[in-house]
Parts: structure tokens; C-alpha cells; sequence
């Protein structure tokens, strides 16, 4: 993973680098940059490398926008946590272009979600009620790409072997029968998480019901 490169009033670097580096990913932002425009692009799009003369002689990196290039999205999406205030997604992702990177954004809207809840269950019936009262009745929406961890199905399954239909932890029964598999439904849950290194092994796993592989996240 390479360092993102942040360009401003700098259209001959910029265009350099997009040539240079047909692979990687370039964000469009504006200055300063805030959550309000953040658009992903692969370096190959042509409405970020396409000039155009009636936008003038800086329409990339002059004016209100400034470019975000990196080789990989993690870079990107590094830079913009540690420079862009809010949860960290996207406005939008290029419908020209479609940019599939493999990146973590989910976790950090579900957990500012989650500290808004509970903030909001503190707060008054009456401010509540004001505030839905003029709430938009369509959600927001935010784009965000999710890394997915490519799991061994064998751990899961000498998981649940090992368990038997009893939860590991609180030791009752499955709740209920898996309507795919017709077997008791548990879920194996990693007790150091991937994202933080640990392994997928059976040693780091054990088999929960949705309780307690609720309690283990969130209790």
C-alpha cells in the first residue's frame, strides 16, 4: 500500500500521474475537502482525464477541486479518515467507471449510526417526536465499499461440528433449525476479529446463537 497523493493547482502532475498509473483509483474532491462531494474514480475514467477547453487550463486540480490519486483504495480511503471529518463512505462511486475496490467503510457509518441511536433514546419524547416530525421520510444515501475476508468453510464447519446444535458460550439449544440447511442454526464468530489479524482457525472460533454472537459484538 502506496501513500495517496494529493493534488491542488497542479494539472501537470496530476495528468502525469493518471497517465502513469492506468490501475489505480483517483477521488474528486473539493477544497477543503468535506463529506459533501468525495466521488471515486478509477484512473482509467475519462471524466477525470478527458480536458476539456471550455473548463479552462486547471478543471482538475484548480478552482474548487482537488484530486486524491492512489495505486489502491485502502490509500484513499486512509487519507480520508484522517483528513475528512464524518463517517467515512463515499458521496458517490462513477457510474462510468464503477470502481470495485476491496476497502472498509461500512463498519465506521454503522457505528456512528449506533452512537446516534443511543444518543437519541436519551434524549426527550418531545425532541424526538419535533425532529421526526420533520424528518425526511427517504434515507440518505452513502456509498461504501466493504472488504470481505474469503473464510475456509472447513473452520466453519468443524466449528459447528464441534458444537453440535449448543451455543458455545451460553450452552442452550440452536433457537431454531436453518431453513437452507435444516440443521440448527449458529454462527461462528472469530474471538480476535479478522480485521484485527486474528485467525481463521477452529482454535480462534466458536460456534453462537444469534444472542450471544450479538452480545459478543455489541454487549
Amino acid at each position: 500500500m502506496h501513500a495517496a497523493q494529493h493534488f491542488e493547482n497542479d494539472e501537470p502532475g496530476y495528468l502525469d500521474w493518471i497517465r502513469n498509473n492506468p490501475g489505480g483509483y483517483v477521488l474528486n474532491l473539493n477544497r477543503p475537502p468535506t463529506q459533501r462531494y468525495l466521488v471515486l474514480h478509477k484512473a482509467c475514467c475519462s471524466d477525470i482525464r478527458n480536458q476539456l477547453a471550455r473548463r479552462g487550463p486547471a478543471q482538475f486540480t484548480g478552482g474548487k477541486y482537488a484530486k486524491l490519486c492512489a495505486s489502491d483504495a485502502e490509500s484513499i480511503v486512509t487519507w480520508v479518515s484522517e483528513h475528512v471529518p464524518g463517517p467515512l463512505s463515499f458521496t458517490s462511486l462513477c457510474k462510468r467507471c464503477r470502481p470495485d475496490a476491496p476497502v472498509g467503510c461500512a463498519e465506521n457509518i454503522q457505528q456512528t449510526f449506533a452512537s446516534a441511536a443511543h444518543q437519541a433514546l436519551r434524549d426527550s419524547t418531545v425532541d424526538r417526536r419535533a425532529r421526526l416530525n420533520k424528518a425526511n421520510p427517504k434515507p440518505a444515501v452513502r456509498y461504501v465499499m466493504t472488504r470481505v475476508f474469503v473464510r475456509n468453510p472447513d473452520v466453519v464447519a468443524e466449528v459447528l461440528h464441534r458444537a453440535q446444535g449448543r451455543c458455545e458460550r451460553c450452552r442452550n439449544q440452536a433457537p431454531f433449525n436453518s431453513r437452507s440447511t435444516g440443521e440448527p442454526y449458529l454462527e461462528v464468530h472469530h474471538r480476535i476479529p479478522l480485521a484485527k489479524n486474528g485467525d481463521d482457525t477452529v482454535e480462534n472460533a466458536i460456534a453462537l446463537c444469534p444472542n450471544c454472537h450479538r452480545a459478543s459484538h455489541y454487549g
